[in-house]
C-alpha cells in the first residue's frame, strides 16, 4: 500500500505542476506529424486502382501517357504537402514549452486553445494549396488530351473553352485562398478567446500577489517602547 501511495503522490504531483499535460501533448503533435504520411499511401493506392480497374484502364496511347505523368505529379504534390504538414506539427511541438511551463496555474486551457489554433492553421493551409493544385492538374490533363469536357460546345470553340477553363482555375484558386485565410482567422479567434480566459485568471492572480506583497511591505513597523532610564543617584 505504501508503494501505491508513493506512485499516486508522484502522479498527482505531475498533474498539479502541469507536466502530466505538457509532455503527452508534445507526443500527440509528433504523432500527427507522422500520421500525415498515410495520405500519400492512400493516394498511391487510389492511383493504382485507377490504372487497374478504374477509368484510366481503358485509355491508351497519348491519353494514358499524359494521365500517368499527371498522376505522378499529383502524387509528388501530395508528398510535398505531407512533408509541409510534418514540418508544421514538428515545429508546433517544440513551441509548447513557450506556451505553458511546468508549474503554471493554468495549463489545460492554453494547451487546448493552442491545439485548436494549430488545427485551424494547417487546415486553412491545406485548403489554400491542395485544392488548387488538384484542379490545375485536371485542367492540364484536359488541355493536353483534348478531353471532351473542354470541347463540350464543339471543336470550333476549343480555344474559348481553354480560356474559360483557365479563368475557372484562377477563380477557384482565389476562392480557396480566401477560404483558407478565413478558416485560419476563425480558428485563431476562437483559440485566442479561450486563451484569454486563462490569461485574465493568471493576470488577476499576479496582481493579487503584487498587492498583497505591497501591502505587507508598506505596513509601518511597530514603534519601539523606550526603556525608562535609571534615575541618577543623588
Amino acid at each position: 500500500m505504501e508503494i501505491i501511495s508513493i506512485y499516486l503522490s508522484k502522479l498527482l504531483s505531475l498533474i498539479d505542476n502541469g507536466k502530466f499535460f505538457i509532455v503527452p501533448m508534445k507526443w500527440i503533435y509528433k504523432l500527427l506529424s507522422f500520421l500525415i504520411f498515410l495520405v500519400p499511401l492512400f493516394v498511391l493506392f487510389w492511383i493504382i486502382q485507377l490504372f487497374n480497374s478504374g477509368m484510366l484502364k481503358y485509355m491508351d496511347g497519348w491519353n494514358k501517357f499524359v494521365a500517368a505523368i499527371l498522376c505522378f505529379l499529383f502524387f509528388v504534390a501530395v508528398i510535398a504537402m505531407a512533408y509541409i504538414n510534418f514540418r508544421f506539427w514538428q515545429s508546433r511541438s517544440k513551441k509548447i514549452d513557450h506556451i505553458v511551463k511546468v508549474g503554471d496555474q493554468a495549463v489545460a486551457i492554453p494547451l487546448y486553445s493552442n491545439l485548436l489554433q494549430n488545427i485551424g492553421e494547417i487546415w486553412g493551409i491545406n485548403i489554400a494549396v491542395v485544392g488548387p493544385v488538384y484542379i490545375f492538374l485536371i485542367y492540364l490533363f484536359a488541355v493536353l488530351t483534348g478531353a471532351d469536357v473542354m470541347r463540350m460546345v464543339g471543336s470550333d470553340n476549343y480555344f474559348l473553352m481553354l480560356i474559360i477553363g483557365l479563368i475557372l482555375v484562377i477563380l477557384y484558386t482565389a476562392i480557396s485562398i480566401i477560404i483558407g485565410f478565413l478558416v485560419v482567422l476563425i480558428f485563431r479567434f476562437i483559440a485566442e478567446s479561450i486563451r484569454l480566459v486563462a490569461q485574465i485568471a493568471n493576470d488577476t492572480r499576479d496582481i493579487g500577489d503584487i498587492l498583497r506583497s505591497a501591502t505587507m511591505t508598506d505596513q509601518p513597523a511597530p514603534a519601539e517602547v523606550a526603556e525608562p532610564k535609571p534615575e541618577e543617584e543623588a
